[in-house]
């Protein structure tokens, strides 16, 4: 996965003015425990293969995992509200800053993002 999104995609779903409840409470709660504040990465979906996630969840069912293939890139909403609840706790934004050049200084846009996993999942809970 690379870094080079620095700003929020105008659909992201870490920005305070995305449809309410799009994610549902249940998926941007689950995304604010692994991805904000633990260590599992999250791709700004307009960078996700989804010829090759419909494939994954075809041949794997409910216990599917999908791939990265490369192309993908970390979601600059993520980075944002990781950067304000969790600096530096995430695994793969550790990884992005020491060996692929990532700098939270290098973000933009964020007034735009929630400024809590408080806020984000409220939101998107209707």
């Amino acid at each position: 996965m690379e870094f080079k999104l620095k700003r929020p995609c105008p659909n992201c779903p870490y920005r305070k003015d995305c449809p309410p409840g799009w994610l549902t409470a249940s998926r941007a709660a689950e995304l604010a425990a692994e991805v904000i504040l633990g260590d599992k990465s999250f791709a700004c979906h307009k960078t996700v293969n989804y010829e090759a996630w419909r494939i994954a969840e075809e041949e794997g069912g409910e216990d599917m995992e999908y791939t990265y293939d490369g192309n993908e890139q970390f979601c600059a909403g993520a980075m944002i509200l990781e950067k304000k609840c969790n600096q530096g706790g995430n695994l793969a934004v550790r990884i992005g800053r020491m060996f692929r050049g990532f700098k939270y200084e290098d973000l933009k846009g964020e007034d735009l993002v929630f400024d809590n996993t408080a806020e984000f999942i409220k939101h998107h809970s209707g």
